[in-house]
C-alpha cells in the first residue's frame, strides 16, 4: 500500500481560530499558497489517496508578531477524512526555522517506523528551507523513500517580493538559498507551475510534471447582478504592478465605475490612503475566499495587473483559475 505524507504549512478550517488566536494583527489565512494547498488535500481525497498531512503554519515570528513562543501540537481531520497534525515548534524569531526543521524530522522517522511495511511518499509543499532540509535528512536516512516537491515559487525570485527587501530579510533569504540548493538532491520527483522552472533545479530533467494551476469549487456562488466594478484580489506588493493600477484606474474619466481591492502585503497602507482619498476606490483588506468568489461574480472586470517580466516565467497565479472560474471577463 502506497502511503503518503503531505509536509504543508496550510491551516485547516476546523483550528483556524485556535492557530491565530495569538498574532498580534490579523494575517490573511485565506491567502493564495493556503488555498493553494487546501485544494490540493482536497484532490487527493477525491482521488482516495492514502493521504496523512503534516502542517507548520506559516505564523508570525515571536515576540515581534506572535504572542506565544511556543506553537502547540494541534489534531484535526480535514473534511472529516484526512488526518492532519499541526507540527508543535518554538516561534521565536531566532531559531524558529531550526525548531520547524528538527520537528519535521522526528515526526517523519516516527511516521516512517510506524509504517515501515508500506511504500511511503513524503510530497513537500514549495521551496521551503525548513521542509527541504529536513527531506535532505530524512533520504540520508531512509533512502528508499520516494521525495516529491511542489514548485510555486523560486527562491530566485524572493528579492522581487518588498518584503524582503531588508537587510535582515536579505541575509536570511540568502542562507535559506544555499540550504534549499543542497537540498534538490534529496529530491526524487517535482510538481512545478511552469515548464521553465525546470531550468532552474539542478536534478530536474525527466523527473516532473507540470500543473499550472488547480481550482476547488467553493460551495454554491449565488449568481449576483454585475456592477460596474473592477475587481483586484491579491498580493498587495510592488511585483504585481498595485500602485501603476491604482493610477491607471484614477485616469479613467467616469464616476460610474469602482475599484475594488482586496487582499494584504508591504503596500497595504498605501491602498487604503488612496481608498480614504478616492471615494471610487474601495479597500476591503483580507475577506474569505467565499466573499472574494463572491466579488468576483458581481464585478464586470476582474484584472491582474502584473506586467511580462522574468518572474513570470516561473510562476503562474493562481487568480487566473478562480478568474475564468467565475465566468466574469
Amino acid at each position: 500500500m502506497n502511503k503518503i505524507l503531505f509536509i504543508s504549512c496550510c491551516v485547516p478550517d476546523e483550528l483556524e481560530t485556535e492557530i491565530t488566536q495569538y498574532c498580534k494583527s490579523s494575517i490573511n489565512i485565506h491567502d493564495a499558497a493556503n488555498t493553494f494547498q487546501k485544494s490540493l488535500i482536497h484532490g487527493f481525497i477525491e482521488n482516495n489517496a492514502n493521504l496523512e498531512v503534516l502542517s507548520a503554519p506559516s505564523l508570525p515570528a515571536f515576540p515581534l508578531g506572535y504572542k506565544r513562543i511556543y506553537i502547540p501540537k494541534m489534531q484535526t481531520r480535514i473534511e472529516g477524512k484526512v488526518l492532519c497534525d499541526i507540527l508543535p515548534y518554538f516561534s521565536f524569531m531566532i531559531g524558529k526555522y531550526a525548531s520547524i526543521e528538527r520537528r519535521i524530522v522526528k515526526y517523519v522517522k516516527e511516521w516512517i517506523n510506524l509504517y515501515s511495511n508500506d511504500e511511503l511518499t513524503i510530497i513537500g509543499y514549495n521551496i521551503n528551507a525548513a521542509f527541504m532540509e529536513a527531506m535532505k535528512t530524512i533520504k540520508s536516512n531512509f533512502p528508499k523513500v520516494q521525495t516529491a516537491l511542489i514548485v510555486t515559487d523560486m527562491i530566485e525570485d524572493a528579492f522581487n517580493f518588498k518584503s524582503n527587501t531588508t537587510f535582515l530579510k536579505r541575509i536570511q533569504v540568502s542562507l535559506h538559498k544555499k540550504k534549499i540548493y543542497s537540498s534538490y538532491l534529496a529530491i526524487d520527483k517535482y510538481i512545478l507551475l511552469s515548464e521553465q522552472m525546470r531550468n532552474r533545479i539542478p536534478n530536474c530533467k525527466d523527473n516532473y510534471i507540470v500543473v499550472e494551476g488547480i481550482y476547488t469549487h467553493c460551495g454554491d456562488i449565488p449568481n449576483i447582478d454585475r456592477q460596474q466594478i473592477i475587481f483586484y484580489s491579491g498580493a498587495l506588493d510592488t511585483y504585481v504592478n498595485v500602485v501603476e493600477m491604482i493610477e491607471a484606474f484614477k485616469k479613467i474619466n467616469r464616476d460610474d465605475y469602482k475599484l475594488v481591492i482586496c487582499g494584504g502585503g508591504p503596500l497595504s497602507n498605501y491602498v487604503r490612503e488612496e481608498a480614504d482619498k478616492n471615494s471610487n476606490i474601495v479597500f476591503l483588506g483580507s475577506i474569505s475566499r467565499k466573499e472574494v468568489l463572491e466579488w468576483q461574480r458581481k464585478s464586470s472586470l476582474l484584472i491582474n495587473p502584473r506586467q511580462p517580466s522574468e518572474i513570470t516565467k516561473y510562476s503562474f497565479p493562481s487568480k487566473t483559475m478562480e478568474y475564468f472560474a467565475s465566468g466574469t471577463p
